[in-house]
């Protein structure tokens, strides 16, 4: 419940800040003009991938597959990492574009903004799965330990908000991609 309250939270800041960048975008900056980083596009298709293994490693989980869903969990945080990495190889390139927070270059501020608190995040999001994905070794390598990971109430919702936080990351990068791509 309280997870699901801080995605609410969180939803109605990206909201606001998307509806004061396009604000600023149409009535203050409606010259200015800049180029999607390239590095965004892959992102969003690196995050997008991580949620079918999110998925499979749901399924393997429900499945007491242990060894599979380390794999599938490892899979996500090697996808997350390299979301992270395209993210600030996308702030480089917009550097490249001389889209900075000098000047009266509001709008790079409020993209820098979004998409920057949309990395601390999935840092967070990235470091839950970390603590998961640890757990989920040592269970695997013992069988008492996957027996009460797979029937202790704690670990089921702690994949069920590892799942629903990862998704609601996704949803959120990609509006936010989307919103981008349509208002730059």
């Amino acid at each position: 419940m309280m997870l699901n309250l801080a995605m609410i939270g969180s939803a109605l800041i990206f909201g606001y800040l998307m509806v004061a960048y396009a604000y600023t975008r149409i009535e203050v900056e409606a010259d200015w003009q800049m180029t999607l980083p390239k590095p965004f596009v892959v992102s969003t298709l690196v995050i997008v991938f991580s949620s079918f293994w999110l998925f499979q490693a749901k399924k393997s989980f429900a499945g007491e597959q242990f060894g599979l869903l380390k794999k599938h969990l490892g899979y996500v945080l090697s996808l997350g990492t390299l979301f992270m990495a395209l993210q600030l190889w996308g702030w480089w390139n917009l550097i490249g574009q001389d889209v900075t927070f000098r000047g009266n270059q509001t709008s790079a501020a409020y993209l820098y903004l979004m998409s920057g608190l949309h990395l601390l995040h999935l840092l967070v999001g990235l470091l839950f799965l970390l603590s998961i994905w640890r757990n989920v070794g040592r269970a695997s390598k013992d069988p008492v330990k996957s027996l009460i990971t797979a029937t202790t109430p704690y670990q089921q919702v702690r994949i069920s908000m590892l799942v629903s936080f990862w998704h609601y990351l996704d949803v959120v990068w990609v509006v936010m991609f989307f919103f981008f791509l349509f208002t730059l």
